[in-house]
């Protein structure tokens, strides 16, 4: 068993870049993630981010979709659940079982579950049942939100500043309808979304958001929770997708 385990998620790392399930890693998400940043600068000059903590943020919204990660970019806010593959997604899709054993059920941790989870970034749980302990924040891969502020407020600022830029790629995500209804949209095996095809074209010198929210005020909620289930919700309740 650990054996097929290994050699699956070394499938999965190698033929991750070949997939897209999301905006676009290189052209969408750093657009999107620029804008975000201006919008910030515009309304709290007295902590304006400069032009090397801007890159910082866009590079960690860029290397999200590293390896497997994209596996934990959706998340339903109507049955609070990720990205689960049961034998129907088999039957409407059999291509998907590259990515996933079509005869078990397949979950992953939602998005909301996934920035905000510590513990599962970090392998911390995972340590504690196989008797070890280690550092809660010590994790190569930990990117997550309480991540971000230990290190921008107590040990490496630009890791905080790269982790941010992690999270707003989730919250980037929650605006992709599929990535809210349990739909998994590979292009390469036919079953692309047509809104994320769309807004390829799209990059940091061709977008002009924050310029044209000016006047908006930023919404503010309790905490990043309610931000993953406003946004994921507005996607959920009144869009369509393909499917």
């Amino acid at each position: 068993r650990m054996v097929k385990k290994t050699i699956l998620i070394l499938m999965l790392t190698l033929a991750s870049p070949f997939f897209v399930f999301a905006y676009n890693q290189k052209t969408t998400h750093p657009a999107l993630t620029q804008e975000i940043i201006r919008f910030f600068n515009q309304h709290y000059p007295q902590k304006f981010l400069n032009s090397d903590d801007a890159e910082l943020i866009i590079q960690g919204s860029i290397n999200e979709d590293d390896g497997v990660r994209w596996l934990h970019h959706f998340y339903d806010p109507i049955h609070n659940k990720g990205l689960v593959l049961e034998k129907k997604e088999f039957i409407a899709n059999p291509n998907l079982a590259i990515i996933a054993n079509p005869r078990l059920t397949s979950k992953w941790a939602s998005a909301k579950d996934w920035g905000l989870g510590t513990e599962i970034q970090n392998g911390f749980l995972k340590s504690i049942e196989t008797g070890t302990i280690q550092d809660y924040f010590s994790g190569f891969d930990d990117y997550s939100w309480d991540r971000a502020i230990y290190e921008y407020g107590w040990g490496d600022k630009k890791r905080g500043l790269a982790t941010l830029g992690h999270i707003l790629h989730l919250l980037e995500d929650m605006t992709v309808p599929e990535h809210t209804r349990n739909d998994p949209h590979p292009a390469e095996l036919g079953d692309a979304s047509p809104y994320e095809a769309w807004t390829e074209k799209f990059t940091r010198s061709k977008i002009n958001i924050a310029s044209q929210l000016a006047r908006e005020k930023p919404i503010l909620l309790a905490d990043l929770n309610s931000y993953f289930d406003e946004i994921a919700g507005y996607s959920n309740n009144n869009f369509f997708s393909k499917d």
